[in-house]
């Protein structure tokens, strides 16, 4: 079983871009140029820490337990602030299920930007 850090850095960062967007639209209902700017200034050291382990996130997402399941699932709802309901339990799921596909396409979009470099076979 593969430890679960860099996902909660994807986690923590996601949770408070979230949370950020939330209360600057409560406002006005808008979220302006400057509220923007200051959201990303406010989170690009989250957002860097996600993204310099994003590689690692599949590898423990497929080796989950439901104990890990869990604590995430308990994690991410105290990070945005969430009461733990029932209603929160099936919107969770579906956010778990976006996240595994973000996951997937930011693997997918590095890996355009980024390819693996090709094995190399000694003859």
């Amino acid at each position: 079983m593969k430890p679960i850090e860099q996902t909660k850095q994807f986690l923590i960062a996601i949770a408070s871009l979230v949370k950020g967007a939330l209360d600057a639209r409560a406002n006005d209902g808008k979220i302006s140029t400057v509220e923007a700017g200051l959201l990303i200034a406010s989170n690009t050291g989250k957002v860097f820490a996600a993204v310099a382990g994003i590689s690692e996130i599949p590898g423990e997402l497929n080796d989950l337990s439901t104990e890990e399941l869990d604590e995430l699932r308990y994690f991410v709802m105290l990070e945005i602030g969430l009461t733990i309901t029932g209603e929160t339990e099936a919107l969770f799921e579906k956010y778990y299920q976006l996240f595994s596909k973000a996951v997937e396409v930011v693997q997918f979009h590095r890996n355009i930007i980024s390819p693996p470099k090709p094995e190399v076979i000694a003859e």
